[in-house]
C-alpha cells in the first residue's frame, strides 16, 4: 500500500515548527475554524478525522470551559486520543485500533473566541499559534 503522506515526519516537524499566530482562518464547521497552523497539520497528516474527534467532544464540555486540548499519541499503527478542559481534567478519551498518523504525537488547541469581535466561535489552532 502506498504511503498517503507526501511529506516525512521530519519535513511536517519542521513546518509546524514555523506557524506562530496566523492569517487565515478555515470554516471546519458552523462555528468552528482552522487557523494556518491546524489546517496545514489536517492536510499534511490527513488528520481531518482528528478534527473530527475534537468537535464530537464539544458534547462533552460543561458551558464554562474555553479551551479543549487534544493529544494524539502513536505507537506503532494504534493510536490514543485524549482531549482534556485546557487544564488536567479529561473530557473524552478514545483508543485508534489502526492511524497512518506520520507522527508519533501531536497536541491541537480549541479556544472559544471570536473572529470579527461579536460571534462566539471555536478556533482550533498548535499550541504555537495561541
Amino acid at each position: 500500500m502506498p504511503d498517503s503522506h507526501q511529506e516525512t515526519p521530519e519535513q511536517i516537524h519542521n513546518t509546524l515548527s514555523q506557524f506562530f499566530g496566523t492569517e487565515n482562518y478555515y470554516r471546519l464547521y458552523p462555528g468552528w475554524y482552522l487557523t494556518d497552523g491546524a489546517h496545514y497539520l489536517s492536510q499534511a497528516c490527513g488528520a481531518f478525522w482528528l478534527l473530527d474527534i475534537l468537535y464530537s467532544a464539544r458534547h462533552f464540555v460543561s458551558d464554562d470551559v474555553t479551551v479543549m486540548t487534544l493529544t494524539l499519541t502513536v505507537k506503532d499503527t494504534a493510536g490514543k486520543v485524549v482531549i482534556t478542559n485546557g487544564g488536567e481534567d479529561v473530557i473524552y478519551t478514545q483508543d485508534i485500533a489502526f492511524t497512518d498518523f506520520p507522527l508519533d504525537e501531536i497536541s491541537i488547541w480549541a479556544e472559544l473566541g471570536s473572529l470579527d469581535g461579536q460571534t462566539s466561535a471555536w478556533i482550533v489552532l498548535l499550541p504555537s499559534e495561541h
